[in-house]
């Protein structure tokens, strides 16, 4: 008589689903609750008598900068770990991939993955190491600008977040720069080429100033975000100090990155107001938050669509004979 129970494929078919309809079904619930406690009428106001057109400038600016700040620090991680991979074809990449990451970080950069591991014959392992990689990396950004400017301004902070923004958040990204320094050098050391798997093989491919280079184009990237957030706010009519933006923008950042978005709505809006409600009413800030990040959306499928076709026809061709991926 056969088993009557599932096997694991129902299991996982379900599974899937529920990853795939989770940030939506999040989403969806944080905007009813908000607009159940926030008026529609009054955000819909504030939209008409804020300085929305100013915003356009900050959006484009916001777009294109982060463009090049972030393809060339993921070319210096792509150059040694991928071999003769040519910074416009990076560009060309990440223009791609940025349409999916409109609406989800991880989902985008996983279509990053799927990209980079076609256009370049890399192994899948080596491929999820290396979008791994760049993960952490995003991560020590925004933890390392979050912690200094903390500590820097002293602004204020619920005990508990305290503690992990200064103490938890700072010994996770100072632990991933020790790896990113010394791991080209200990792990070759400590293992023999043939024994180090692909997840791990960016730790030791990166030279370290490869590596310090590229973190700090994402550095400077998250600060660059943080200042166009409190320029464009200040063109829209709000008056938060530069300093709230640095200490809690990029904590906000992180929020944004969870799969618990679709775009510019989910859980990030519930962080906007929690930390910048005591400079603006929740109208206010939803408001802006809302109009600004979908500008940004905006710019962001506008500036991959001009490399979508490129990108699918080289994911559907896979790498050259000859193995070369600067085209």
């Amino acid at each position: 008589m056969k088993d009557a129970r599932p096997g694991p494929g129902n299991h996982s078919g379900w599974r899937r689903w529920v990853g795939r309809l989770a940030p939506w079904v999040v989403s969806a619930g944080v905007v009813v609750l908000l607009l159940q406690r926030y008026s529609v009428e009054t955000i819909l106001l504030h939209i008409r008598e804020g300085n929305a057109w100013m915003l356009i400038p900050w959006a484009i600016i916001a777009t294109l900068v982060s463009f090049a700040l972030m393809t060339t620090a993921d070319w210096l991680l792509f150059r040694p770990s991928v071999g003769g991979i040519r910074w416009f074809t990076v560009l060309r990449g990440r223009g791609a991939a940025s349409l999916i990451t409109a609406l989800s970080y991880s989902v985008g950069q996983g279509s990053y993955g799927v990209w980079l591991s076609r256009v370049s014959g890399t192994s899948v392992s080596k491929t999820v190491g290396l979008i791994a990689y760049i993960m952490l990396s995003d991560l020590t950004a925004v933890s390392l600008l979050a912690a200094g400017a903390l500590i820097i301004s002293g602004m204020p902070l619920a005990s508990d977040l305290r503690w992990v923004v200064v103490g938890l958040a700072p010994a996770i990204a100072g632990a991933l720069v020790l790896a990113g320094l010394i791991g080209s050098k200990v792990l070759p050391w400590l293992l023999p080429a043939d024994k180090i798997i692909g997840l791990v093989s960016p730790w030791s491919t990166v030279p370290p100033k490869d590596y310090l280079l590229s973190l700090g184009c994402r550095f400077l990237n998250v600060f660059v975000a943080v200042v166009i957030n409190w320029g464009a706010a200040r063109s829209f009519g709000l008056d938060i100090p530069l300093a709230a933006f640095l200490t809690y923008l990029p904590i906000v950042f992180l929020v944004a990155s969870l799969p618990v978005n679709v775009g510019p709505l989910g859980a990030v809006q519930v962080a906007w107001i929690h930390f910048f409600g005591p400079y603006a009413t929740g109208e206010q800030i939803l408001a802006f938050q809302v109009l600004f990040a979908t500008m940004l959306v905006a710019g962001w499928v506008l500036r991959g669509l001009p490399f979508v076709g490129t990108a699918v026809r080289e994911i559907r061709r896979g790498p050259t004979e000859d193995g070369s991926t600067t085209t």
